[in-house]
């Protein structure tokens, strides 16, 4: 008994050594103790076949793709939009989520066991080890989800608050914006806006007007996204016809309606323009522009661009008399052009003006 219990320790020691990658050696008064030779006690240290192989695995087939981790971020998403009855431009905003998405291979783990030597070449077998995956390249991937609108929220643009409605729509009430006044000088042709909603970092927005618009294949059009055109926005048809525009056909007037008897100073009033094509031609890069010598009167642009024949086309701006103004009574009248040059046609407009 004494002697098994002597045998095992020596096993023990002697596996130690072969881990730690020194040569094992017994002693000879311990292997005349236990009544074993050196060489069976070196066979009896040396690893197992089973030991070997299960340290040669290698990868196998594909099984699945794991994620490792997932990073989230909301970026605000800007669009030019004409939704109001009156048709001016506003932002829609939303949220859009973007997911950053660090995925791994798995494989399968195989056992290779070498079964023979054929011409001084290994043979193998291959085994699957139930349970066991090799992990393998990792891969990153950014997934983007529809954008949400964002609904009843305070936003600011350009320094001024503002409220969304339930579809992300800036409210703009008393027509602070701008959109369309910032493009009333003919020799300004970008604007840029600056959005901020309450945790998420600025965005800064262009509009841009290009007038006559470019054909389809100007490579130009790739540094100014067709949405973020204010005459794209509206649908209108601004590119320049090489044939001579119908002028003499066409019929302007005011839309009754919406103009008021009477206009008070520090008050915004709208103005709607119809024309009517009643001749035989499209008209081509139509345009109306208001000429006062008041100042929140003059320089307004209506657009209307190609208006087919047999077709009506309306356009409504805003105005505001500063309460600065010490008149009593506000002219104003709407000239028209196009690509090939002034029309005849004009539109007068007399109002009294209360203080």
């Amino acid at each position: 008994m004494m002697k098994r219990h002597l045998l095992f320790c020596v096993l023990i020691a002697v596996g130690f050594m072969v881990v730690r990658g020194a040569e094992p050696r017994v002693t000879d008064t311990v292997l005349d103790d236990i009544g074993i030779s050196e060489g069976t006690a070196w066979q009896l240290s040396q690893p197992t076949r089973e030991s070997v192989d299960r340290a040669n695995k290698v990868r196998g087939s594909y099984v699945r793709t794991e994620v490792r981790s997932t990073e989230t971020s909301q970026v605000l998403d800007v669009r030019l939009a004409v939704t109001t009855d009156d048709r001016q431009p506003s932002f829609m905003l939303s949220l859009q989520e973007e997911q950053t998405i660090t995925e791994v291979r798995v494989y399968e783990t195989l056992l290779r066991t070498t079964v023979g030597n054929d011409g001084g070449r290994s043979n193998y077998e291959y085994h699957v080890m139930p349970g066991e995956y090799t992990y393998g390249e990792e891969s990153v991937r950014t997934q983007t989800m529809p954008p949400v609108p964002l609904a009843n929220a305070q936003v600011t643009v350009n320094g001024q608050s503002y409220a969304t409605d339930e579809n992300g729509v800036v409210l703009d009430p008393d027509h602070r914006l701008g959109i369309l006044d910032a493009m009333d000088a003919l020799d300004r042709r970008t604007m840029e806006f600056v959005i901020e909603v309450q945790g998420k970092p600025a965005k800064t927005y262009s509009v841009f007007r290009t007038m006559p618009q470019r054909r389809d294949f100007d490579e130009k059009l790739l540094d100014e996204p067709a949405q973020q055109d204010i005459l794209v926005c509206y649908r209108l048809n601004f590119k320049q016809s090489l044939l001579q525009p119908e002028q003499e056909g066409l019929e302007f007037s005011l839309e009754s309606d919406a103009i008021p008897a009477v206009v008070r100073t520090g008050e915004c009033f709208p103005l709607t323009i119809k024309v009517t094509n009643n001749g035989s031609r499209q008209t081509s890069c139509l345009l109306g522009r208001s000429f006062s010598r008041l100042d929140g009167l003059n320089g307004k642009l209506f657009y209307f661009g190609a208006v087919a024949p047999g077709d009506t086309a309306r356009f409504t701006r805003y105005f505001k008399v500063s309460p600065e103004e010490l008149v009593n009574h506000l002219f104003m009248e709407i000239r028209f052009s196009d690509s090939w040059g002034i029309l005849k046609q004009t539109l007068q407009l007399d109002l009294p003006l209360i203080h």
